[in-house]
């Protein structure tokens, strides 16, 4: 039991120790998405994802800031944290979302439909989350970095300790959806088709709050 507290510290403290990604430019900086409270606010750590994201958008790491995530209460994760961007000073021009992901591997999925495969992108999550979004975002975009986000300790400590097994099952499971949505994405299909859902197992897992 002593092994999976200390591999999702270990997960935590490979993303807090990623080296920023210092005057590189990106053509787009993600927002993974995260829970909503019933209010339609963002939570704890989306609001702490926004927030860097939107720092490093007035750092000029990028144009466009892309927000994602799917249905949450009344609203939606992306447009949840959209919103509290505004709220935080970045222009609505700058800003973009999908509203159709809910799970990590379909925040890159949908991101990689709307903005192109070639685009280089600064993902923001988690620290404890950042190694896998980043490794799932590979697959999807030519060109990825990123940069972790810092949400209070006990929202952290509950993503950390989930995140072995979302990496376990990503390691064993996750290649055959990948395929499944790769194989969807060289369709096109712009009219909101048919795709592979993830279960509610994968949602709970997937999902990083």
């Amino acid at each position: 039991m002593l092994l999976w507290p200390l591999a999702a510290l270990a997960l935590d403290q490979l993303g807090a120790r990623r080296p920023h990604p210092n005057g590189r430019a990106f053509d787009a900086i993600v927002v993974a998405g995260s829970s909503v409270e019933p209010d339609g606010t963002p939570g704890l750590a989306l609001r702490a994802r926004t927030r860097v994201a939107v720092q490093l958008w007035r750092a000029g790491a990028a144009p466009l800031v892309f927000f994602t995530g799917s249905e949450r209460y009344d609203t939606t994760e992306a447009r949840s944290a959209l919103q509290w961007a505004l709220r935080l000073g970045l222009p609505a021009e700058a800003a973009d979302l999908e509203e159709l992901s809910t799970s990590t591997e379909e925040n890159a999925y949908f991101a990689a439909r709307a903005l192109g495969r070639e685009a280089a992108i600064l993902v923001v999550t988690d620290t404890y989350h950042l190694p896998r979004t980043i490794d799932v975002f590979r697959f999807y975009f030519e060109f990825v970095d990123g940069v972790a986000s810092r949400s209070p300790l006990h929202n952290r400590a509950h993503g950390a300790l989930r995140e072995p097994v979302a990496v376990l099952h990503y390691l064993t499971l996750g290649k055959l959806r990948r395929r499944a949505l790769t194989r969807q994405m060289s369709t096109d299909v712009h009219d909101g088709g048919s795709r592979p859902r993830p279960s509610r197992r994968e949602r709970w897992l997937f999902t990083a709050d």
